[in-house]
């Protein structure tokens, strides 16, 4: 029996999420971003007042700067690194449909989300994301792409069915 070599599945242009969905998705995980950042404030303004902790909510007038860059930096690369690592999309992505896979149309690793998530720090990334195809530093740096998932789903299917069947697509 023939082993299949499902790795010539290529993402193509049309799959890709456009300007709308991309647009969408980075304004629903930045509110999702400071959503988190007011939970964490709410969580220790509770610990300060009923857990016992020293402190108080004037602590956060006096953090130190670096200390604030440091704690929304790791928050910001723990929500896009373990969302599109665990479920390929982020709280925006659910929304709109759309789903984050390496060139094959496979699940990101880790290492990868984890470097998508770091360049998104690059400032002025999202103008990287107004050309055409709309593909982002963040993904074009880590071989990414963020598709429309009922698109992709349904390419996959084609060319899984086309496979089995021992037909070379040529599109």
């Amino acid at each position: 029996m023939e082993v299949l070599n499902y790795s010539d599945f290529k993402i193509t242009e049309a799959m890709l999420a456009g300007h709308g969905k991309r647009l969408a998705n980075y304004i629903v995980d930045v509110i999702v971003f400071y959503i988190l950042i007011i939970l964490i404030g709410v969580v220790y303004g509770l610990l300060i007042a009923f857990g016992g902790i020293n402190g108080s909510p004037e602590d956060f007038d006096a953090i130190n700067p670096f200390l604030n860059l440091l704690i929304t930096v790791s928050i910001q690369l723990s929500y896009y690194s373990i969302m599109e690592y665990k479920l390929g999309k982020t709280i925006g992505k659910l929304i709109t449909g759309t789903l984050v896979v390496n060139q094959f149309g496979e699940q990101v690793t880790y290492k990868t989300a984890l470097l998508r998530s770091l360049s998104r720090m690059v400032p002025f990334y999202q103008f990287s994301l107004l050309g055409s195809p709309c593909r982002g530093w963040h993904d074009s740096w880590t071989d990414t792409f963020v598709v429309d998932e009922k698109i992709f789903n349904e390419q996959k299917e084609h060319f899984h069915n086309y496979k089995d069947l021992g037909i070379e697509r040529n599109d």
